[in-house]
């Protein structure tokens, strides 16, 4: 789908229009709410099975819509303790999500939390779905930050680490997003990057406990 709302939508309509009658996924809200919106559209007569956050909002409703996933709240509490462990010397977080109704619930659940286990959030920023220029929102953010929460997709993800390295900001990031690729995708140029779920390959999994899975 190319993290295209509009591509997804395309697809979608695409796919029903062709019989299709379940739609799995996408990974991700930004793309998730466009598959929904052609889910409704259809009377009933498609189901949608994903992960994504806004299917919240749609679940137990009249269309048959389901979540993989449990809630951010239920995920939040065994992300953030995990963090504290994993990262005992990070004190002050920065906080860079998008603006978006989702982008705004995940705050609102994990500020507190982060607050709750000794970080302090030092700064919160957010910016629209499409923003790709984050050098000046990197300069104006927490300058103390020695992490940053970002979210919540992963081009977003990489576009913040991008930005974060070239403006010599912190090298520690904890992800709320999809999977860990865009860590892996940067190596030893950073110092961590935490997230809260592991993809694999299913067609060539990294190991035979994946492979078994």
């Amino acid at each position: 789908l190319q993290s295209d709302p509009t591509v997804a939508a395309q697809a979608a309509q695409q796919a029903v229009s062709g019989g299709t009658k379940i739609l799995i996924g996408a990974t991700v809200s930004a793309l998730t709410e466009p598959i929904t919106g052609v889910v409704q559209r259809s009377g009933g007569q498609v189901l949608q099975i994903g992960m994504a956050t806004s299917l919240d909002r749609h679940v137990g409703k009249k269309d048959p819509i389901f979540r993989t996933l449990p809630s951010d709240e239920v995920m939040a509490k065994q992300y953030i303790p995990v963090l504290r462990k994993e990262f005992p010397d990070v004190k002050t977080i920065g906080s860079l999500m998008i603006n978006d109704a989702v982008g705004q619930s995940i705050l609102k659940i994990y500020t507190p939390l982060f607050e709750e286990n000794g970080f302090k959030v030092a700064s919160q920023d957010t910016f629209p779905s499409d923003e790709t220029n984050f050098a000046p929102l990197l300069q104006r953010s927490a300058k103390d930050a020695q992490a940053f929460f970002v979210g919540y997709t992963d081009p977003v993800g990489k576009a913040v680490v991008n930005a974060a390295l070239e403006a010599g900001k912190a090298k520690i990031f904890f992800n709320r997003g999809s999977v860990c690729q865009v860590g892996m995708e940067f190596g030893d140029k950073i110092d961590a990057f935490a997230c809260q779920i592991v993809g694999d390959d299913p067609v060539k999994p990294s190991s035979d406990e994946a492979k078994q899975w």
